[in-house]
């Protein structure tokens, strides 16, 4: 693990010690070296499990989360350039740092043997998201924003901690590998019950619940590019992540106990999809997508079968993609026209023609048209909920046709139609952003044509 951790921390000294005109380059340029060696990781033993240490260790569920964690740094660096053209080279530098240190966290987060490790990390990344947030934010309201993503992470998460010391003191280890043999059938007791509700609320935050999401559009909507880019990838991906691997140790509470969640999940997907057909803010549209999603993801963890599990690693790395290369259109329009607002960003397609063409594959991504890798990881999950309950056909019906409907709203609305008198002073797209809006699109592309990669463990 190693290989990784000392080239991502080397990249601090790199990058204060670059001059002005290359500090960008030489960071980007050693952050895609760094991504290119991480598909060595594919290469996993027969047993499906990679052990670089006693420390960290990863397997086909913490591989691909790996993988696109080190894409994200170079995409990130891309994409903030812009955004910080007029600040001064120490906080460029600063600013760089952060990113660098958000990507060291969570590459051993991912890669975390224990339990309470993988905690501390988890914890651990909230300092540098929380100073891209307040400090580089676009708008005024950023740190009410980056107060709610605080203290609804810490809330969430500090009865997580306690849950961890009362199943290190019954099982006396919190090793991902070795719990799976050691744990024991939890039973039905008001601890237990307790337990089991602080460990998936710290998630269920993070992802966030239906309810519990009200921090998120507001980070999103403030945060810059990068900050929303690593939120609506990496750290969204941290409760399916920690969801998935803890409901192993929680059997068979997770059979009854997830009924409520799921039907409020199943709930939330169609309200939140509704609130994105009342949206005139692109990114707030783009953040409630999201919040949607997730409520897939949760109905796919807490169901609890093979095909659900499988469905909710694709679906992961599907939505990471597809989000950031929405977040990256969403920010070059607001370069160009100065203005979040949709209907004042009216007929771009007659000024940004290669830009239109990129909005094309992240709108079809968005609602998981054929064949893209997002269709098959929610008809996996869209048939685990029909074996888990007829009811559940209705709901994903209605949830199947919303994506479609806000896609085509925000494309239609911000692509054709009439242009207003401010969009003449457009300047074209650069080579730097068409390349941006295809790195995200070219892995989506090859993984449609071989989902398998990245499918998951058999549960």
């Amino acid at each position: 693990m190693l290989k990784y951790i000392i080239p991502t921390m080397m990249l601090m000294p790199l990058t204060w010690l670059s001059k002005g005109n290359m500090i960008w380059i030489n960071s980007t340029t050693h952050g895609l070296l760094i991504s290119l060696t991480s598909l060595l990781l594919m290469n996993q033993f027969s047993d499906n499990s990679l052990n670089f240490s006693l420390v960290f260790f990863s397997d086909s569920l913490s591989t691909p989360l790996l993988i696109l964690t080190m894409w994200l740094l170079p995409l990130m660096l891309m994409a903030s350039q812009h955004h910080l053209s007029k600040e001064n080279l120490t906080r460029k530098k600063l600013y760089i740092t952060m990113l660098i240190l958000l990507q060291l966290f969570l590459i051993m987060t991912f890669t975390a043997m224990e339990l309470i490790f993988f905690y501390i990390l988890f914890e651990a990344t909230l300092v540098p998201t929380l100073i891209i947030i307040t400090r580089w934010g676009n708008q005024t309201e950023r740190l009410n924003a980056g107060l709610y993503f605080l203290f609804y992470t810490l809330v969430g998460s500090l009865p997580l901690l306690v849950a961890l010391l009362y199943l290190q003191n019954t099982t006396g280890s919190l090793n991902f590998l070795v719990l799976q043999y050691w744990v024991q059938p939890l039973s039905n007791s008001w601890s237990n019950v307790f337990m089991w509700l602080a460990c998936m609320m710290a998630f269920m935050v993070k992802m966030p619940l239906y309810g519990l999401h009200l921090w998120l559009p507001k980070a999103h909507v403030e945060a810059p590019i990068a900050g929303f880019m690593v939120l609506a990838t990496a750290l969204l991906n941290f409760g399916c992540y920690g969801m998935l691997r803890i409901t192993k140790f929680e059997n068979p509470l997770t059979d009854f106990m997830g009924y409520p969640l799921i039907l409020l999940s199943l709930w939330g997907m169609i309200m939140t999809s509704s609130i994105c057909l009342c949206q005139t803010d692109l990114k707030s549209l783009t953040a409630y997508s999201s919040v949607s999603h997730m409520a897939l993801f949760i109905v796919a963890i807490l169901t609890r079968t093979p095909w659900s599990s499988m469905g909710a690693t694709a679906l992961m790395i599907a939505h990471s993609l597809t989000s950031s290369v929405l977040f990256c259109l969403g920010n070059s329009n607001y370069e160009q026209v100065h203005c979040q607002t949709m209907i004042l960003a009216q007929s771009l397609q007659m000024f940004l023609l290669l830009m239109a063409t990129w909005w094309l594959p992240a709108s079809q991504t968005n609602l998981a048209l054929t064949p893209t890798i997002n269709l098959t990881g929610e008809l996996f999950v869209v048939m685990s909920s029909f074996s888990w309950s007829d009811i559940a056909v209705i709901l994903m019906g209605i949830y199947m046709m919303l994506p479609a409907l806000y896609s085509l709203y925000m494309v239609i609305t911000t692509q054709w139609g009439n242009y207003t008198h401010h969009m003449n002073s457009i300047s074209p797209s650069f080579t730097g952003e068409n390349a941006l809006m295809s790195l995200p699109i070219l892995p989506l592309l090859l993984l449609s044509l071989n989902p398998k990669i990245i499918l998951g463990p058999l549960y």
